[in-house]
């Protein structure tokens, strides 16, 4: 498995190399993308990457194949702003640039300036709003941005949408932020005894990962034999294991790493009947509907875009930051849990947030090719 995926990157690489028609310069490149990369590359033109090893936020890094991109140096200011050194020549010079839509990269104000006065095009790539939301202090600041570039990639029709009616003559691509390919969503699932809660994801503040662990203990589901999956890794690690013992549900808290692989990932999906987003909802929504299991998601959060996926029926809601309440959707759904992955979802997932989409997303923005 993993010599073909390698083999498949390679072969996408050379292929990029021909003959490149755009550079996106990016902060990071996360290991999800890997899929949405490969087919960008084989299928829908040659597109160099240049990024750096981490975000202004050091949890988020580049985990994609190392001959998929090129190495740029990070230098950051007190954890409130960054700029990327490196390659610039090619940046600024190339027909198409594709940017963080990120008021906090200032090298992104340089380059939008040079290119403008060029008339080089330049692509933002981003969420429409900051992440607390349009009202939020920087907003102002985000919209200014945007009108400088030359189009904007945007993760939802939703955003889209919008973007089209609150910024004049403003053009706009979909690309929606995807894990899987349509083939690999499209393989069964594997079945198994579902006895367990499930978590996947960073083990970080805004993760609110330490009320799941609460709402487990109050649920009383581990005298059921029930067990708390969480699957990731992070700064929290260690503090959600001692509170496991202090709680005393540690034998019935399980801790197996960081898990990329989709088969690995697709077998502790086989074995839950939810999955649950104490903080914010994002990709986890995606991955959870997309291998069929429900998730119970946390109100009053500053939800990602993809919490869209709620309209399909296999989101649960629970109030922000109640281990009580989140304890009682627990409860709930063990009261009827699923048997089998529920395909309608899955199909949901394959037709709205498969890597090919996000790939030709990207592809018709590079083009200028109306969606």
């Amino acid at each position: 498995m993993k010599e073909g995926i390698v083999n498949k990157s390679k072969n996408a690489v050379s292929k990029k190399k021909e003959a490149s028609t755009a550079i996106m310069y990016l902060a990071t490149f996360p290991a999800y993308r890997q899929a949405c990369l490969e087919i960008l590359f084989s299928e829908h033109g040659a597109i160099e990457l240049f990024c750096s090893e981490a975000q202004l936020e050091r949890t988020v890094r580049t985990g994609i194949s190392p001959e998929m991109y090129t190495h740029v140096a990070m230098v950051r200011f007190f954890g409130k702003a960054y700029i990327q050194l490196g390659h610039w020549t090619a940046a600024l010079k190339t027909k198409n640039l594709i940017l963080d839509l990120n008021p906090r990269a200032i090298h992104v104000w340089l380059f939008l300036l040079v290119r403008k006065l060029a008339s080089n095009r330049t692509l933002l790539w981003g969420h429409l709003h900051p992440r607390k939301g349009s009202k939020a202090s920087t907003a102002k600041i985000r919209r200014f941005q945007m009108s400088l570039s030359d189009g904007l990639i945007l993760y939802t029709p939703e955003q889209a949408k919008e973007a089209k009616e609150s910024l004049r003559n403003a053009r706009v691509w979909v690309a929606s932020n995807a894990l899987y390919s349509f083939a690999r969503l499209s393989e069964p699932a594997i079945n198994s005894e579902r006895n367990q809660v499930l978590y996947v994801g960073r083990f970080a503040h805004d993760k609110k990962v330490e009320n799941l662990v609460r709402a487990f203990s109050l649920s009383g589901l581990a005298d059921q034999g029930i067990s708390l999956n969480l699957v990731g890794s992070g700064p929290y690690l260690e503090r959600l294991k001692d509170l496991a013992v202090e709680l005393g549900v540690s034998g019935h808290v399980l801790f197996p790493g960081w898990v990329q692989d989709f088969d690995l990932l697709k077998i502790h999906y086989s074995r839950a009947f939810t999955s649950v987003s104490p903080g914010f909802a994002g990709l986890g929504l995606t991955q959870s509907l997309g291998f069929g299991v429900p998730q119970i998601v946390s109100r009053g959060e500053l939800h990602a875009p993809e919490i869209e996926l709620a309209d399909t029926g296999g989101v649960y809601w629970a109030e922000s930051s109640d281990p009580s309440n989140i304890s009682l959707a627990l409860r709930e759904l063990w009261k009827n849990p699923i048997q089998s992955a529920n395909t309608d979802w899955i199909e949901e997932v394959k037709n709205r947030y498969s890597a090919d989409m996000m790939a030709r997303g990207l592809h018709d923005a590079v083009v200028a090719s109306p969606q």
